[in-house]
């Protein structure tokens, strides 16, 4: 600045320097333009790179959440079974009537992991037996 002689020869040289660099000024303004703008879309990639961060984040959460609480509500097999096996020896149910009390109480079939009351009745005689 010093080889100047105000600040305004001082500036007219910095846009005559622009003006050269460029064909003409509207290409400098475009440059600059285009430069905000992709200013802009930086930051606006940002912010959405982290609001997709968040989101991937809450949906492992809660399917993380999901399966332990699927987890939590399942009955135990092994002892809905032995319960139910109890019951028919103590009855000494025969095949119609273990049969009819599974058609009857899907629920319990359910807890027991029986697909069918056929199934179930099946796994009953065979450890009725033993």
């Amino acid at each position: 600045m010093a080889d100047y002689e105000n600040k305004s020869a001082y500036i007219e040289e910095l846009i005559r320097r622009d003006n050269q660099q460029y064909d003409d000024p509207s290409t400098f303004r475009q440059t600059m333009i285009h430069r905000e703008g992709l200013e802009q879309a930086t930051r606006d990639r940002d912010e959405a790179e982290s609001r997709i961060k968040y989101h991937q984040e809450n949906i492992v959460r809660l399917e993380a959440d999901l399966v332990n609480k699927k987890e939590l509500e399942q009955p135990d097999v092994e002892a809905s079974r032995k319960m139910v096996l109890e019951t028919m020896k103590e009855r000494r149910a025969k095949e119609t009537d273990i049969r009819s009390w599974f058609e009857s109480r899907s629920d319990k079939r359910i807890d027991c992991g029986f697909k069918s009351p056929k199934e179930a009745t099946e796994w009953v005689l065979r450890n009725m037996a033993g």
